[in-house]
Order: C-alpha cells, then structure tokens, then sequence
C-alpha cells in the first residue's frame, strides 16, 4: 500500500516538474520520499503559490491529486483490511464485550 502511494506520488510529482528539468524533479521528490508532501502541498496551497508556466496544474490540483491517491492507495485498501481482520474475530469479540459489560453493570 505504501509502495503504491510512494509511485503514485512519484509519478505526479514528476509530471508536474518535468519541463522544468531533473533538478526539479529531484527536488520536489525529496518531500515524497520523506512523506512530508501533503504538508508542502497544504503550505503551497496556504500561501497562494503563484502557478509555474512550466507546470502542468496549479497547487491546489496538485495537492487534491496527491489527496485522491493516498486515499484509493492507503486509506481504502487498509480500511478493508482492518474490516477484515475485525470481522473474522468479532465472534470472539463479541463474548469479551458482553463479559465485560456484565461486569461493569454491577
């Protein structure tokens, strides 16, 4: 899940800096790799950064694409993996509850 989000980020970072030269490029994938982009996205964003003529989209388009990525490649994919987990033992979970609010009933 995090390799998916990592070249999914990657790749847009990379679409949105690539006209400006791999020294861009490399600087803009230095946030990806440490997982700091959403936090520049949303300073960039905040700031009203002024739109490069040699950028694909503007900040905001930016930030909302990184958004929609970390959500269908981290926080869906994991949210079904919790469920899963959760609805395999809930039987087991189930009786604990019950003991416990039995217990704390009296």
């Amino acid at each position: 899940m995090l390799l998916a989000n990592l070249a999914f980020n990657l790749s847009i970072s990379y679409f949105q800096n690539r006209k400006k030269g791999w020294k861009a490029v490399g600087k803009d994938w230095l946030p990806v790799l440490s997982y700091l982009k959403p936090g520049v996205d949303a300073w960039k964003v905040a700031s009203g950064a002024a739109q490069d003529e040699n950028s694909m989209v503007d900040a905001q388009m930016e930030m909302m694409s990184c958004k929609c990525t970390e959500l269908a490649t981290e926080s869906i994919p994991g949210t079904i993996l919790q469920m899963g987990a959760f609805l395999s033992t809930s039987k087991v979970l189930a009786g604990f509850q019950v003991r416990g609010a039995l217990l704390h009933r009296d």
